[in-house]
């Protein structure tokens, strides 16, 4: 095996913003995330070991039945070590020797809170960042003549960032709300970060419903008018049916409030954004020289009379010639075309300073290499 060494100009870095689809589809506390579904027929759970509408973070246990599951685990020793997610208390109560284990796969999805009252702690914490984005509009401000997000009611609706890398895209954030599957109600960012409804058309159009921080994932909503002119199902959890207003958008997927099953079968809502993921690109270039990497061990390159019965006797060891095997294309049958030597190259192998096989870049269909020619092949690496 012969080992090349990548010059200064063979290794490009590069570096781009992609903007890739994101969308939420929820309906009776039933998330579906870009429209697919985890369901697998053969294992009868889901396929990424997460629920419908959520994500795995690090694609763990997937595809693996219930009862053969990988887990963390750490034996409680004098060292104290213990999973961060194991308070005090618990690991206390455990004996020297025991095994403290967890569970995966860890996974994400997005979460609705409600507030009335006074107490809420995520809302407050946002309070300077808000505070700090009344430049793009006023409707950021934490408390004003607008509105007090210290005291009305309140929707946050929490998107972790796995799903909108760097940020959501301006102006491509929309929120549309079903009655029994007919379009009911639309609200859109604009590029002050103001969701502002453009459905229906009444004298709400135009009206600011929220605020999104594009940055952070995090959608504000405190519309409080009418969406719906009748009442059409119990939002609040109040025994009674209510009229849809904007701060009940998400109502029914995991949050601080707990719906029944089959609560709010009407409602559905979908969420779209394109978002802003920085990916950083390696390009290799690896270049097989002319008159070099034409020598195969193959055993399909050499010709079968190569592989005849050894002879030895007592004073030598006899091993019969390997003939390379001729396929250089020829216009007739007979007589051959001139012989050359010709492999075919299938993969490259990327090694560390150490000669330890880091990557494998396996090409879709193998390239003819011959003696009289030298190739480069262009790898693309994501990070």
């Amino acid at each position: 095996m012969k080992f090349y060494q990548f010059k200064q100009n063979d290794v490009v870095n590069q570096f781009r913003v992609v903007n890739p689809s994101c969308s939420f589809f929820a309906n009776d506390g039933t998330v579906y995330y870009n429209g697919t579904s985890n369901s697998s027929v053969d294992l009868g759970t889901s396929v990424n070991g997460v629920p419908t509408g959520f994500i795995s973070l690090y694609e763990l246990n997937v595809d693996r039945a219930s009862g053969n599951l990988i887990y963390p685990f750490v034996e409680k020793g004098s060292s104290l070590d213990s999973l961060s997610t194991i308070s005090e208390a618990a690991f206390n109560a455990f004996s020297y020797g025991d095994v403290i284990s967890g569970s995966y796969p860890l996974s994400a999805s997005i979460t609705r809170d409600f507030y009335t009252g006074s107490t809420r702690r995520q809302i407050g914490a946002l309070k300077n960042v808000l505070n700090r984005n009344q430049v793009y509009s006023n409707h950021f401000i934490y408390s004003s003549s607008l509105g007090d997000k210290g005291t009305q009611n309140i929707a946050f609706i929490d998107v972790p960032s796995i799903f909108f890398g760097s940020g959501i895209k301006s102006n491509t954030l929309k929120l549309d709300f079903y009655v029994t599957g007919t379009l009911t109600g639309r609200l859109e960012a604009n590029a002050k970060g103001e969701l502002v409804q453009t459905l229906p058309q009444d004298a709400n159009s135009g009206s600011v419903a929220g605020v999104v921080l594009k940055d952070m994932g995090a959608i504000l909503l405190t519309g409080s008018w009418d969406v719906t002119s009748a009442a059409i199902e119990d939002y609040d959890q109040n025994a009674g049916d209510d009229k849809f207003k904007w701060y009940y958008y998400f109502a029914g997927i995991q949050g601080n409030i707990s719906y029944s099953p089959n609560a709010l079968p009407s409602s559905s809502y979908h969420m779209h954004f394109e978002s802003i993921s920085n990916i950083n690109t390696k390009l290799m270039f690896c270049t097989a020289p002319r008159g070099e990497l034409n020598q195969s061990e193959n055993p399909t390159f050499y010709t079968k009379d190569s592989y005849q019965t050894l002879s030895f006797n007592t004073n030598r060891f006899t091993e019969p010639a390997r003939i390379i095997k001729n396929i250089t294309s020829a216009s007739y049958q007979d007589p051959t075309a001139t012989f050359e030597k010709t492999t075919y190259i299938s993969k490259i192998g990327i090694y560390d300073e150490d000669k330890n096989l880091i990557a494998v870049a396996s090409l879709a269909r193998p390239v003819k290499k011959t003696e009289s020619r030298d190739l480069t092949f262009k790898l693309k690496l994501d990070i």
